[in-house]
């Protein structure tokens, strides 16, 4: 019976290294492509590489649910936003503070200051509150120049108002440096 489990251990070992070799040898996987600012989170990078967070109110997950993504590319921040909104209204909006850079994006796709390059997608209808709407994502493009020096304190928040006229709003709290963010070519 020692004799079986030794020349199984042996067998297991073996293969083990044989795997690993082959492991090293594998090519790194490709550079993440190109993000369209078209206001959609569909492109494989926003799932796969992008730096992450959620929105919190009180210190626990907020309800509507919110989130960031973060990227970049060769002179920008790509900021993916994502709010879940059972009425979207003109004047919901995320402000975002990162470095010495503040920007106030809004679900109707105005932006300021106008350096920002922004898309907005709406599931759901504009200042309607006789339907019930789904979600809203915006997709904005920050110069990395106009953030500072690293690492990069970054803050946003999110306030909107529900059916009832009640206004909830929440916050993402984070750092970074621009130079480990994914890059996207």
């Amino acid at each position: 019976m020692a004799w079986f489990r030794s020349a199984v251990l042996a067998v297991a070992i073996a293969a083990c290294k044989q795997h690993g070799s082959k492991l090293d040898r594998l090519d790194p996987p490709p550079p993440a492509t190109r993000i369209a600012l078209d206001g959609e989170l569909d492109e494989p990078a926003w799932n796969a590489v992008a730096m992450r967070g959620v929105f919190e109110a009180n210190g626990v997950q907020a309800r509507p649910y919110a989130e960031i993504r973060l990227l970049r590319d060769e002179t920008h921040v790509l900021v993916g936003l994502y709010a879940a909104d059972e009425d979207i209204r003109s004047d919901d909006s995320f402000d975002l503070t990162a470095g010495a850079f503040v920007a106030h994006l809004t679900a109707d796709g105005r932006a300021t200051p106008a350096t920002v390059r922004t898309a907005v997608d709406r599931d759901g209808t504009l200042d309607d509150p006789n339907d019930d709407d789904e979600e809203w994502v915006i997709e904005a493009a920050i110069p990395i120049a106009a953030l500072g020096p690293a690492p990069v304190a970054m803050s946003a928040e999110r306030c909107d108002r529900t059916k009832d006229g009640v206004k909830r709003c929440s916050s993402w709290r984070g750092s970074f440096d621009p130079k480990t963010l994914a890059q996207i070519r």
